[in-house]
């Protein structure tokens, strides 16, 4: 990643910042739930179920045993 696609980015890695881990996990997980009939139409069977094992791995490594 160049210095000018980091510096783009920066806006929105500025708001991620201002909710806690949990909150996006959760996030990433319910758009994942709402979007289920989308997913499996697009017929990319690995795409939906990388989501998943992305969100499951966020939620094991970033929030069981922690209060954030």
């Amino acid at each position: 990643l160049g210095a000018h696609a980091a510096f783009a980015r920066m806006p929105r890695w500025t708001r991620l910042l201002r909710a806690s881990p949990r909150h996006w996990t959760y996030a990433a997980a319910a758009e994942a739930v709402f979007r289920v009939p989308e997913l499996l139409r697009g017929g990319d069977g690995g795409s939906w179920r990388a989501l998943v094992r992305d969100v499951a791995w966020n939620y094991e490594h970033f929030l069981v045993g922690t209060r954030s």
